[in-house]
């Protein structure tokens, strides 16, 4: 038996069209809620920093003016500790930053060729599949948003896991 494939007309590119402006839809409102996270996020850990700083200096400080009891010593362990946990938590950042910009590059690319296709008059024409060739690129970039997504939540949870145990620290640095 043969298989018949039906001809291309006016109605298969239309529905081919409105596949992929459902498709680009749902590409942008992913794509604005994963920038907007990320720009809310950007300043926390700024923030953090400036806030932490002075509190370790001062405890530092106060460390090396006092020499060494075990309580201050232990003191600087949970520090120590901390700060490599936060180093840790800003490479995972810093990494997701980075995955993020080479995102939006791609995407304005993206865009760049969508608004061509749209501007092309014979991109819905009989033949004319332009949008439907370019479905599997916007199907790649959502997939890099889910990415990127997934690493600024983690990212996100990592420093609301950092908050409890520097509000401790910086208890105990005050008593």
């Amino acid at each position: 038996m043969l298989l018949q494939y039906p001809k291309l007309s006016e109605s298969v590119n239309v529905a081919l069209y409105d596949d992929y402006i459902e498709l680009y839809r749902q590409f942008i409102i992913a794509y604005r809620k994963l920038h907007n996270d990320v720009a809310a996020f950007s300043l926390l850990p700024e923030r953090f920093i400036n806030e932490a700083e002075p509190v370790i200096d001062k405890f530092l400080s106060s460390f090396s003016r006092t020499g060494k009891s075990e309580a201050a010593d232990e003191k600087l362990k949970t520090i120590t500790d901390f700060i490599s946990r936060f180093y840790n938590f800003t490479d995972r950042t810093t990494e997701m930053f980075m995955e993020h910009e080479a995102l939006a590059g791609r995407t304005v690319s993206f865009i760049k060729k969508s608004a061509a296709i749209k501007a092309d008059t014979t991109a819905l024409g009989p033949g004319g599949l332009k949008y439907y060739d370019a479905i599997p690129e916007l199907e790649n970039l959502q997939k890099e948003i889910a990415h990127v997504q997934m690493l600024a939540d983690d990212a996100s949870e990592d420093l609301k896991s950092l908050a409890p145990l520097w509000q401790k620290i910086s208890e105990s640095l005050h008593n």
